[in-house]
């Protein structure tokens, strides 16, 4: 998902190699720095009170004891990523600084923040009757065909609604890009990249579509979307890629400030300077007036426990597919063009 970024800047002090001990106070200045943005410029500040229920006031009291009984800079980094964790909002994060004396780094995928780690592994693979979509046209969503109540079902996993999490991609882009991996890659080169390896995924589940509707003559479609961490705004296409039906996107609120006006000039020195506190400055609104942040209510509830192990979850939710099928044909129907 796209979000704005509410810069704070802040330079994480360590103590010096001389000194006996060490001072939690200009960590402690950070905290209350990054509690007052908080307060002032997070967008999802109201989800994060009313609806996850997160009592602020205790949770930065709580920080603050940690950071002042903590025996080093790396006890501190804990205490301040500890507290963004807690708020249970994947967008919010501290962001540390890097070592750039030697220059921008290198062009590796792995530098670049490509990590095959981030996807959601397959789950509806797992269904009992599974067969692969023999010459799938595209890797990075395993698809198959699983057969459901006379049905011939589509399985297409999405592992994550962003390029980062699939190296073979910026593989590729560095190929096609002609940019070698001993070249300096800064900001610039970094985005050339996404975006390159961003329009090869759209281009690639288009193939992967067409595969499981023409080659295995799918009649309903699965998105197995089981732990995928979220992503881009590359959701959206994907989301249009897979229905018929005409989708409106979300209204966006932004959060007023001259933290929005300086962005583009402040960001890239904080990140040099030392450390910033990352918050969306936007929330995405759905046309109830709801904040997205809110999750959804399913259709067809699939009853899963915690100890579930992943076979078993498959099983639970194929003996749930005939339902969600019979749903899906009869909003398919009532959506068809007359």
């Amino acid at each position: 998902m796209l979000f704005g970024i509410a810069s704070t800047g802040f330079v994480p002090c360590a103590a010096a190699a001389s000194q006996p001990a060490f001072d939690p106070k200009p960590w402690l200045e950070d905290l209350a720095q990054a509690q007052e943005a908080l307060s002032t410029k997070y967008a999802n500040l109201e989800w994060v009170v009313f609806e996850h229920e997160i009592d602020l006031t205790a949770l930065f009291a709580e920080t603050k004891a940690r950071v002042e009984s903590a025996s080093d800079a790396a006890d501190a980094r804990a205490s301040f990523d500890r507290l963004a964790r807690k708020l249970g909002d994947g967008h919010v994060r501290f962001r540390w600084s890097v070592d750039h004396s030697a220059g921008a780094p290198r062009a590796s995928c792995g530098a670049l923040g490509f990590d095959p780690r981030m996807q959601g592994q397959p789950l509806a693979a797992l269904m009992p009757g599974y067969s692969a979509l023999a010459s799938a046209p595209a890797n990075e969503f395993p698809s198959g065909i699983v057969q459901v109540a006379g049905h011939r079902v589509g399985v297409l996993k999405i592992g994550l609604f962003s390029a980062l999490g699939y190296p073979e991609l910026c593989d590729a882009a560095l190929a096609a890009l002609n940019i070698k991996l001993t070249s300096p890659c800064n900001d610039e080169c970094s985005d050339r990249i996404e975006k390159w390896a961003s329009d090869r995924m759209t281009s690639d589940l288009a193939a992967q579509l067409s595969a499981i509707k023409v080659a295995a003559g799918a009649e309903v479609l699965l998105v197995d979307v089981a732990d995928n961490g979220g992503g881009t705004e590359w959701a959206e296409a994907a989301a249009r890629m897979v229905t018929a039906i005409r989708l409106k996107s979300e209204r966006v609120g932004f959060v007023r400030g001259p933290h929005w006006a300086k962005h583009f000039s402040d960001t890239q020195a904080d990140l040099r300077s030392g450390g910033i506190l990352e918050l969306p400055d936007c929330a995405r609104l759905r046309a109830d007036g709801s904040n997205e942040m809110l999750g959804i209510q399913p259709d067809v509830l699939v009853g899963l426990r915690t100890t579930d192990g992943p076979h078993r979850q498959a099983t639970r939710a194929f003996q749930k597919l005939p339902e969600a099928i019979e749903r899906a044909l009869q909003a398919t129907s009532r959506h068809a063009a007359p």
